[in-house]
């Protein structure tokens, strides 16, 4: 086997494996032969530079079958990570949508067939869009160029650190919401206390909706901070996963 068609298994491989299965492009709504286009148009993009930077020979078809499973995995743990930028988002509006009032309100996610609250997905699909607009997309292109040339220092750590980091991120989506609201209802309990028959907490419903919807537009003002922030992060993370090609 030459080394170009080699080394574009082993491309196709790892892109395959954060295009294909990966959490974020795996759900039903992205058709299938839109996730094997994008890795076999990635696969070919990159094959050029990559071939006069690497020789991969093939003398043991056995080393070769394991090293592109390898490569799929690390795709994979790729595209784990990166669905963990978005994953913030929902678990942060999940939180606001709790405290503002629509927590009873959700809507069916017809990608993974199962009810999303309706504020992680305007969260979400606001954080889609600013991931656009703010030309990360380019930046993730370039990291996965960058991927197979630089050598991890510790794969375990990455991942833990990635977990931990989710949290975090939704905490800073979440953080002026969650403060203001919280606010809010602490006064509601304290009117509560005192006037009990007013029977607060259903006459200013309302009020704690409006505060919640005008504390989210505000608070979506910052979220592109936040993304560059946590992408950034990603970035330096994800480097934990890299090897070079051999």
């Amino acid at each position: 086997m030459s080394n170009e068609l080699s080394l574009f298994f082993t491309l196709f491989a790892r892109l395959g494996g954060f295009f294909l299965l990966s959490p974020l492009f795996s759900k039903r709504n992205i058709p299938i032969w839109v996730r094997f286009g994008l890795a076999l148009c990635c696969s070919l993009l990159l094959l050029p530079p990559l071939s006069m930077q690497m020789t991969i020979t093939v003398e043991n078809p056995i080393f070769f079958t394991t090293q592109i499973i390898q490569e799929v995995a690390v795709g994979y743990l790729l595209g784990f990570l990166f669905s963990l930028l978005f994953e913030a988002a929902a678990f942060a509006g999940q939180l606001v949508g709790t405290m503002t009032g629509f927590s009873a309100t959700e809507l069916l996610d017809p990608s993974s067939n199962s009810s999303q609250p309706l504020i992680s997905r305007l969260f979400v699909l606001t954080l889609f869009a600013l991931f656009l607009a703010l030309d990360l997309h380019h930046a993730l292109l370039r990291l996965l160029y960058e991927s197979y040339t630089t050598i991890p220092p510790n794969l375990t750590l990455g991942i833990v650190e990635a977990s931990g980091r989710l949290f975090t991120h939704a905490l800073s989506y979440a953080l002026f919401p969650v403060t203001v609201l919280f606010i809010v209802i602490l006064c509601f309990a304290i009117l509560a206390r005192f006037f009990p028959a007013l029977q607060i907490f259903w006459t200013g419903f309302p009020i704690q909706l409006l505060i919640g919807m005008g504390a989210i537009a505000f608070a979506i003002g910052f979220f592109g901070q936040i993304l560059q922030g946590a992408f950034n992060e990603f970035w330096s993370l994800a480097k934990n996963l890299f090897f070079p090609l051999r």
